[in-house]
């Protein structure tokens, strides 16, 4: 079975604005995401998922011009945009993750692809109780149970946030959470949601000494710990 991880951006993001395309060294945010996918054992098929509004005509460009699928749809209408694309490609199941995640650590989306392999669940997510960190975020969706509950999204952030209406009827579906066996670390962040995420984030990748791409999420959790840290200390 085929299964594409769609990349989730756009540039009008509330907090940062055209955060998915700021560069640290020479590179988009968007990228170290899309790179970070690229560690995966599995196969794994991309596409970017962004609005068709004029503002984000430069993320659609960025990411035909580097060889991804892209598909435009609504901008708020996030669950549309989703339906459109599953239609389009005619695709079984997909993976979510959000463009603001440029840390994300393949090795948890392997484990949560392997669990849903087995066929034994509707949706296989690590948020349903979160024990990563935000910015490890994931969820594997079956395109059938997705399309046949879309005409029920009806309430508030339905259709923005694509999952919450499954997490608000989980008895209704089969759902498998993948959780850390290390402890909780719910509380913690690595994802880039504000400037200072994104300074946090500039600091880390400029560290030369360090191949921090190739770091799972644990090794980069203490290293964004130690940066708290040493700012503290100044």
């Amino acid at each position: 079975m085929e299964i594409a991880v769609i990349i989730q951006a756009r540039m009008n993001s509330r907090r940062l604005p055209g955060k998915v395309l700021k560069e640290v060294r020479g590179k988009p945010m968007l990228q170290y995401t899309i790179d970070r996918l690229g560690q995966s054992i599995h196969d794994l098929r991309l596409i970017l998922a962004t609005s068709d509004e004029d503002s984000d005509d430069p993320v659609a460009a960025y990411g035909k011009g580097n060889g991804l699928e892209v598909f435009r749809g609504e901008l708020e209408d996030v669950a549309g945009r989703y339906a459109a694309l599953v239609r389009k490609y005619d695709l079984p199941a997909f993976v979510r993750v959000t463009g603001d995640s440029p840390l994300i650590d393949s090795q948890l989306i392997d484990a949560g692809l392997d669990s849903f392999a087995t066929g034994q669940f509707d949706m296989v997510t690590n948020v349903y109780p979160r024990s990563f960190p935000k910015g490890q975020s994931f969820e594997v969706l079956s395109a059938e149970v997705f399309l046949e509950a879309l005409p029920r999204m009806a309430e508030p952030g339905d259709r923005e946030h694509i999952t919450q209406y499954f997490y608000r009827h989980a008895d209704r579906y089969r759902i498998y959470n993948v959780a850390s066996n290390t402890g909780n670390f719910a509380a913690e962040n690595l994802s880039v949601d504000t400037a200072d995420d994104f300074e946090r984030f500039r600091q880390l990748m400029n560290d030369p000494d360090r191949p921090v791409m190739d770091y799972g999420w644990e090794e980069i959790l203490r290293l964004y710990k130690g940066l708290n840290s040493h700012e503290c200390a100044n």
